[in-house]
């Protein structure tokens, strides 16, 4: 390990506490650098053995055809820079460059070998495994067919042609990447090499073992990885010559023109000259541009198309939910006619039941007042007999008065108290 203050046990543990609980950015920033460094800071500390070796940070592969699931966009990873190559091996990198065998990268970078992606404390790490899995068996697919090319598949068959690193703030795994060829089938598969909870281990050395696994990867795989790539190009016939069967072909028509040329004296007529050796190989070696502009262009049409269909699918959903709000406006003004109108004919009903209560009430009143019996009709008798009129005397007084029923002696004193007699 450096002995740089980013590497002290007190300084990482202060560290670590920190990023616990923050966000992805903040543990790529602090943590990743303790176990993934990177290639071009360590070429420019001195390491030469680098130079080949370039990296690129949240790029996202835009030119290679997914296995499962959205294009990669790694958080880290390494691959070989363009330094590493010649210019004719460059262009037979970029001639057999396909979607299903991408030799091109982001960051001008060749063939990816080691990918790492991290989690923070809001997401699980197991998300971050299935994505540096997916990428992997991406980078393992690209050299699988550029060697498949040149009929070389076995030196990759269950060979470690990449690696992953996952981490969060407080573990981290290392795995290795092969493949199993059967044929026209590939079969990816991953193998564990390091697992540690460094967050734990930070009393003792095992915390430095991520770093020193990824150190060993840069000095003594990259080397290995460059040389197959470059076996398997070095057996490409070259963009830049004409092929053996070509130059047989130039010969024997050089050898055929004199006596099409005496035949034609002889015949008297025109015969078109064979094309120069330059020009032929300009077109043969201009076919394969052709081929790969015609696709771009029925690419491009068929984007276009796709775009006009989506536009006439949004106009279409766009009228249509006008449409519909037009409908619905309609039918909310319509249900609030029809709620007024109700509204009217309940006003109207109370309206008419109060009437008819007050009429009722008004003649249940009026035939109250008619069978009524009148006291104030005796009211003279009373006031005529008011002086002899007490409790003493009451059992003298008439019992027969015309509307006033007998009843007891209290009764009486009340009745009499209530006509102001007693």
């Amino acid at each position: 390990m450096p002995g740089e203050p980013a590497y002290q046990r007190d300084r990482l543990a202060k560290v670590l506490k920190r990023v616990r609980f923050q966000s992805e950015a903040r543990v790529v920033r602090d943590v990743m650098p303790i176990i993934v460094p990177s290639p071009e800071l360590l070429h420019i500390d001195g390491h030469a053995e680098l130079d080949n070796v370039c990296e690129a940070m949240n790029a996202e592969w835009t030119q290679c055809d997914t296995l499962c699931g959205p294009r990669p966009k790694p958080d880290f990873v390494s691959g070989i820079s363009a330094a590493a190559f010649t210019k004719e091996e460059k262009e037979k990198l970029q001639l057999n460059h396909t979607s299903a065998c991408p030799n091109l990268f982001p960051e001008n970078m060749y063939s990816p070998f080691l990918i790492c992606e991290v989690k923070g404390s809001d997401r699980p790490i197991e998300e971050a495994e299935r994505q540096a899995m997916h990428s992997a068996s991406i980078a393992t697919r690209a050299v699988i067919e550029l060697l498949r090319k040149v009929s070389a598949t076995a030196e990759v068959h269950e060979k470690i042609p990449a690696f992953s690193g996952v981490h969060n703030h407080s573990m981290v795994m290392i795995s290795a990447h092969f493949a199993t060829i059967d044929g026209d089938k590939t079969s990816f598969f991953r193998r564990l090499l390091h697992l540690n909870r460094f967050a734990e281990d930070l009393e003792t050395s095992a915390w430095t073992k991520a770093y020193k696994i990824i150190r060993a990867i840069y000095e003594h795989f990259v080397p290995q990885h460059l040389d197959r790539i470059r076996s398997a190009l070095s057996k490409m016939r070259s963009p830049s010559l004409p092929s053996f069967a070509t130059q047989l072909g130039m010969e024997d028509d050089s050898q055929a023109s004199t006596p099409d040329q005496s035949s034609s004296q002889e015949d008297g007529r025109f015969k078109k000259p064979c094309l120069p050796s330059v020009t032929r190989l300009q077109e043969e070696n201009d076919k394969p541009r052709d081929n790969l502009v015609e696709l771009l262009r029925d690419q491009q049409v068929e984007a276009r198309r796709q775009r006009e269909g989506q536009h006439e699918q949004r106009v279409l959903m766009e009228k249509q939910l006008a449409q519909q709000k037009e409908e619905f406006r309609e039918q909310k003004i319509m249900m609030e006619k029809q709620l007024a109108q109700q509204q009217d004919i309940i006003q109207l009903l109370t309206v008419s039941k109060a009437s008819r209560d007050r009429t009722v009430c008004e003649a249940q009143r009026q035939n109250a007042t008619k069978r009524r019996p009148s006291a104030l009709l005796h009211m003279p008798y009373f006031q005529k007999h008011a002086p002899s009129f007490n409790i003493k005397s009451w059992h003298k007084f008439p019992h027969s008065v015309p509307g006033i029923a007998q009843s007891s002696s209290v009764n009486t004193i009340r009745g009499t108290a209530a006509l102001g007699l007693a």
